[in-house]
């Protein structure tokens, strides 16, 4: 042996620190593409302990990205990502904006919204297939992209939650970055401890019972809750022709009072009135009650005559596409009309006077065809003005739900009107052009 050991003789020796880890360590690229293999090709169910096989057929696997990889690591995701059908669904790919609603919806229910939507809640109640969902949706991922531009992360993708019930929002912390909607569940089942801290968005430690748990929301967490049921029977008619009316308090309380659980005394409904914006949609029409404990009437506003519908005509295809899962990829104009719906939220935090949207009708004189073009403002920055020869349409989105009727400033000489309907033949035949 001594013999074997003759001549010259080369050895390596390792000196690591006692009690390390011998696991070799991977680079952070083969780490990501481990995980990110594990997403795409990893089993999604345990019935017969695929996630054991699974993995043992992996780490075993000398072409596998997960060759030699921890076991508990790799089954400790898997079930992970199981798990997630139990909560609440993360949507980062909605496609819809400010630009995609109509210039109605915008002018008198969303600008009235919006001053609102960073400190109270909103909650949606009526009739079904009028915008209520992909409205309040929009609005969470709008204001989703806003939080995440005052945290300097801007390059992350705006997302929010819906759940059916507020149970499955128990297993994610809240926060304010990713806006919660309660949709198609019942909201007259739950409590009224459970509806008041949802609404309270300025709340500072707020949580709803739970499955074994608790489901936290954050300080300026936008949520909105959107629920069919309401009273027909205490809704009075519109005068005829007329474009809005109010309606008084308590018949408004009556119209809505279907919504809440049967523990809701006056003064609990009452608090959710001081916490949330409600709008009400009814075959009449829109009902927008603002923030606050006063007992006002409340306006109430005619739907337009040729649609019942929050959605722009122009928008709904790529929402049925979205719908039926067809939709491959954000429409074109997707961040420019994102950043458009953010500088619209900043001008309603800062109270400007924004140009009203307003749609443009017409027919073409040699076949008859109907068609019309929505006109959305140019806004850019803080500030900003649109004129339509001088003349702006212009609603101040602090107040917008007392003021809903266009400025225009009244010239000299010939009818304003009569000048307004020639500038808009204009446009329309430059479209046309």
């Amino acid at each position: 042996m001594l013999e074997g050991l003759g001549g010259f003789q080369v050895r390596y020796f390792k000196l690591i620190p006692a009690g390390s880890s011998n696991k070799v360590p991977r680079e952070t690229d083969d780490i990501r593409k481990g995980f990110e293999y594990m997403r795409k090709f990893g089993p999604q169910e345990n019935a017969n302990g695929e996630f054991t096989s699974w993995t043992e057929e992996e780490v075993n696997n000398p072409n596998s990205p997960l060759h030699k990889w921890d076991r508990g690591t790799i089954k400790e995701f898997l079930r992970c990502l199981a798990d997630q059908g139990s909560q609440a669904n993360t949507i980062k790919d909605w496609p819809l904006t400010f630009k995609s609603l109509t210039p109605w919806a915008l002018n008198h229910i969303v600008a009235s919204i919006l001053p609102h939507i960073l400190e109270n809640a909103i909650i949606w109640i009526g009739k079904s297939r009028v915008g209520k969902s992909p409205v309040s949706y929009t609005l969470s991922a709008i204001t989703s992209a806003f939080w995440f531009q005052q945290e300097d992360r801007g390059h992350e993708v705006p997302s929010f939650q819906t759940a059916s019930h507020l149970d499955y929002f128990r297993k994610e912390k809240g926060r304010r970055t990713k806006p919660r909607v309660f949709d198609d569940g019942n909201l007259n089942l739950e409590s009224p401890a459970s509806v008041k801290a949802i609404t309270e968005v300025t709340g500072i430690d707020r949580k709803t019972m739970a499955r074994w748990n608790a489901a936290s929301y954050a300080k300026n967490q936008l949520c909105q809750a959107c629920s069919n049921p309401y009273d027909r029977t205490a809704e009075p008619p519109m005068p005829n022709s007329a474009n809005s009316d109010t309606v008084s308090f308590e018949t408004f309380f009556k119209i809505v009072r279907p919504s809440f659980h049967k523990d809701f005394d006056e003064e609990d409904l009452m608090g959710i009135f001081k916490r949330a914006v409600f709008v009400v949609v009814t075959d009449i029409g829109i009902y927008l009650r603002l923030p606050g404990t006063d007992r006002d009437p409340v306006r109430r506003m005619s739907w337009p005559e040729d649609d019942k519908g929050m959605i722009s005509f122009s928008a709904r295809p790529t929402y049925d596409q979205y719908l039926k899962g067809s939709l491959s990829a954000f429409p074109p104009q997707h961040a420019e009309d994102l950043q458009w719906s953010l500088n619209l939220l900043q001008a309603a935090r800062d109270g400007e006077d924004v140009p009203l949207c307003y749609t443009i009708k017409g027919r073409e004189l040699s076949t008859g065809r109907k068609h019309s073009k929505e006109v959305r403002p140019d806004l850019a920055g803080a500030a900003f003005k649109q004129s339509l020869k001088g003349r702006v349409l212009s609603i101040k989105l602090s107040d917008s739900s007392d003021a809903p009727e266009p400025n225009i400033p009244k010239p000299s000489g010939a009818s304003p009107q009569d000048e307004l309907e020639e500038e808009l033949e204009a446009l329309m035949d430059e479209d046309d052009i």
